[in-house]
């Protein structure tokens, strides 16, 4: 009942894209781990982290805001955060969340690969 109800909130594009950030992160937290073993050096890291995920965390917030779950596929939203971007929450996923999470965990790789993802 909770994957039917996910599904009929997020879709299947949701669904796959998070399975598969999940994977990648897990793949590259395992390589920097286990083969890099350097990390950014100093508090900035962790700031620039925190900043980044409070943008994430507003621009979610206002993707929901705008597209509430009863409008959901019934017509085109061009209203809110959509006048500027078409999918707000793959762009906050990519451009915000992963480079925080790097940030927050200090890691080049995982930095790397959240650009790479670009």
């Amino acid at each position: 009942m909770l994957k039917k109800k996910f599904m009929n909130i997020f879709g299947i594009s949701a669904t796959l894209g998070l399975f598969f950030g999940i994977a990648i992160f897990a793949l590259s937290l395992f390589i920097d781990i286990k083969y890099v073993g350097f990390r950014m050096k100093g508090e900035w890291p962790i700031i620039l982290g925190i900043i980044f995920l409070t943008f994430w965390g507003i621009v979610t917030t206002w993707t929901m805001v705008s597209l509430p779950i009863s409008m959901r596929g019934e017509k085109l939203v061009t209203v809110g955060i959509y006048t500027y971007v078409r999918h707000p929450l793959y762009s906050a996923a990519i451009f915000l969340f992963y480079p925080g999470i790097a940030f927050i965990l200090r890691s080049w790789v995982i930095l790397a690969l959240s650009l790479i993802h670009i």
